[in-house]
């Protein structure tokens, strides 16, 4: 059997690949319980073909038997030797060992009723077992095949020879190659702290190479997934490192705004960034604090980044709230704001919804004058 599969089993580097994909194979196939290599005690997988019922081991209807009955009359004594045989439904329809071999039956129309009722039983199971049996046998064909189709011609020759059964070949490769999966997952643990490690380190100043670092991050984070890493498969805990690395590259303030009421949806949320990233053309600083200064930058956030970043990282941690911006609490100026002044907006960024709505309401009500502020600030610009 050919198959199309990319994945192969030619080195140790392509063991857990290759494992998971027949994991998934062989779950879909019911066989996995019979295969995992981790289990000490798993059930054997061997299966059986059933045997049909055998028609001879029933009575004939009527026969010859050699057992004699006894008959008097008044006139003499006689023994006859023509006796019917299971004849009725409350006789025994089978045939004993012992039996006189002319009774045997060798036909199904030679049965009694009660005979063929039980011979139709028994064949009703014999197809269903017989079913079954087929079903497992193309099931682990299936699985052997891939198998044989997905592991270098060297490995198929020392661990699936014909006299080892599927399990055989599953616990054979597993124990050669699970040294290989240690290796991968320290290697695994070692590049993912790498990469969380690499804004605090060098920090990310451009849209362009925050979206680069994520792409960075998704394929480690997969890879650590994939080995089972705990800091990698528990999302409390790989959430907190993401957005602690986040915090030094020009999503800070997106982080902030997610981190304020607890809304960051983990996989969806930080998935839909790179697309926008990639086409936006912002400049570092172009939406939180500390950034250029701009038309309608106020006096206080000027003096901020004169003062450098150690104002801005407590300003960051959550300082007076009259140092955010009114519009949406976030750390940059008013002017700034895509919430307040969506014409602004890079091409694909996107709003975080619950917030706009927010914006829009303050707005909308004018609360602490946020209308009448917008208007200055859009007349200023147009002078």
């Amino acid at each position: 059997m050919t198959t199309n599969s990319t994945t192969r089993l030619v080195t140790g580097q392509d063991w857990i690949t290759w494992f998971k994909t027949l994991k998934t194979k062989a779950k879909r196939e019911d066989l996995w319980d019979f295969l995992d290599p981790t289990k000490t005690n798993k059930p054997e997988l061997t299966p059986t073909a059933p045997t049909p019922p055998d028609i001879t081991k029933f009575r004939k209807k009527h026969a010859s038997s050699s057992r004699g009955t006894l008959t008097n009359t008044p006139s003499t004594s006689t023994q006859s030797t023509d006796t019917i045989i299971a004849q009725t439904d409350n006789d025994d329809p089978t045939f004993q060992e012992g039996d006189d071999i002319a009774i045997q039956a060798q036909d199904v129309n030679e049965l009694t009723e009660k005979g063929l009722r039980t011979y139709n039983a028994l064949w009703t199971n014999y197809e269903h077992r017989n079913k079954l049996y087929l079903q497992t046998v193309k099931k682990i064909k299936t699985i052997e095949d891939w198998v044989m189709d997905t592991i270098d011609e060297t490995h198929s020759r020392h661990h699936c020879s014909d006299e080892k059964s599927l399990a055989e070949w599953i616990q054979s490769l597993y124990d050669e190659f699970s040294l290989a999966e240690d290796e991968r997952k320290q290697k695994a643990r070692r590049v993912y702290r790498e990469i969380l490690a690499e804004p605090s380190l060098k920090k990310i100043a451009t849209y362009q190479a925050t979206s680069e670092w994520l792409t960075r991050w998704r394929n480690a984070i997969n890879e650590a997934q994939d080995v089972k890493l705990q800091e990698a498969t528990e999302p409390d805990q790989w959430l907190n490192d993401l957005t602690g690395a986040l915090r030094s590259t020009p999503m800070e303030s997106w982080i902030n705004a997610y981190s304020v009421t607890q809304t960051l949806q983990v996989r969806g949320a930080i998935g839909n960034q790179p697309e926008p990233l990639r086409k936006a053309r912002v400049a570092h600083g172009a939406f939180h604090g500390g950034g250029s200064q701009g038309e309608g930058e106020d006096d206080y956030s000027q003096d901020a980044r004169r003062r450098g970043g150690k104002k801005r990282q407590r300003e960051s941690m959550g300082g007076d709230r009259d140092n955010k911006c009114p519009a949406c609490y976030l750390f940059h100026p008013l002017a700034k704001c895509y919430y307040a002044f969506p014409e602004k907006r890079p091409e694909g960024f996107k709003l975080a919804s619950w917030l706009k709505r927010k914006v829009e309401k303050r707005i909308e009500e004018n609360e602490d004058n946020l209308a009448d502020r917008i208007r200055k600030i859009k007349l200023e610009g147009s002078t």
